[in-house]
C-alpha cells in the first residue's frame, strides 16, 4: 500500500439485477441494503477503509438511493463513493460525496491520458457532480512478466511501463484530480470466462506479477511517485 495515498475497500455494494421488473427491484434494494449493512459492519474495525464505492448502472441509481442513507446512517464519520466506469453517462454522481472514475487511456483505447482526463472531468462538470473532490480509482495497463520487445507492443513490459509514466504523469499533474489508485498491485487470477481478453487467465495489470517479481514499471512507480 502507498501509504501517503487512499485506500479503497472492495465494494461495498455490488451487483446488476437485469429484470428492472417491479418486484425484482423491492427484492434488489432489500438485498443490496442488507448486503452493505453487513459488510459495513464487518469493515467498522478497519481503519484505513475510509471510501465506500458502488457499481454504477441506470437500473441501480434507484438502490443506490436507498444504500447510500443506509450507509451514512451506520457511519457517518467518512465520504462515500462508488468507481464509475461509464463515460459520460453515469446517473448517480448526485448520491455520493466523491466522484471516481475507473480510466484506461492508452490501454482500452489511445486517447491521450490528458486529453481524456480533461474531457472527463469537463463533463462531470455538468452533471450532479459538479465541484466534488474527484478521484482517479483505477489506472493502468497490462504487461506479462518476462515479455519483453524493444518495438513496445501491448502486453510487454515495455510498454506497461511507457503507459503507466504517461497515465500517472497526466493525473498527478492534473489540479482538480485529488487522488489516483493504479490497477493493480500484482496480477491475479480471473474467472475463464474472461480468457479471451485476459492471457493465462490472469489480470495482467500488476505491478508485480502473481509470485511478486517487479515488471519493468515497478521502477517508473517508484521514480514518479518519489517526485511527488
Amino acid at each position: 500500500m502507498y501509504r501517503r495515498g487512499i485506500f479503497l475497500s472492495r465494494g461495498a455494494l455490488h451487483g446488476v439485477f437485469p429484470c428492472a421488473a417491479p418486484a425484482v427491484h423491492r427484492v434488489g434494494v432489500q438485498l443490496f441494503g442488507e448486503y452493505g449493512a453487513r459488510r459495513r459492519r464487518a469493515h467498522r474495525a478497519q481503519a484505513r477503509r475510509i471510501l465506500y464505492r458502488a457499481s454504477d448502472t441506470p437500473f441501480g441509481r434507484a438502490c443506490y438511493e436507498k444504500q447510500f442513507p443506509l450507509i451514512r446512517s451506520l457511519d457517518g464519520s467518512r465520504p462515500c463513493s462508488f468507481a464509475s466506469c461509464k463515460f459520460k453517462s453515469d446517473l448517480c454522481f448526485g448520491l455520493p460525496d466523491v466522484v471516481s472514475y475507473n480510466i484506461y487511456p492508452l490501454w482500452y483505447h489511445d486517447t491521450p491520458p490528458a486529453e481524456y482526463l480533461a474531457d472527463l472531468y469537463g463533463w462531470v462538470q455538468t452533471t450532479e457532480g459538479r465541484g466534488k473532490p474527484f478521484l482517479v480509482t483505477e489506472i493502468g495497463a497490462g504487461g506479462i512478466y518476462g515479455f519483453r520487445a524493444p518495438y513496445m507492443p501491448k502486453w510487454s513490459e515495455e510498454y506497461q511501463a511507457k503507459a503507466l509514466r504517461e497515465q500517472l504523469g497526466a493525473v498527478l499533474s492534473f489540479p482538480q484530480c485529488s487522488g489516483v489508485y493504479i490497477w493493480q498491485f500484482c496480477d491475479i487470477r480471473v474467472s475463464d470466462e474472461w480468457w479471451g481478453g485476459r492471457p493465462r487467465t490472469m489480470n495482467n495489470k500488476g505491478v508485480f506479477d502473481e509470485y511478486r517479481r517487479p515488471k519493468l514499471c515497478r521502477s517508473a512507480v517508484e521514480e514518479i511517485f518519489s517526485r511527488k
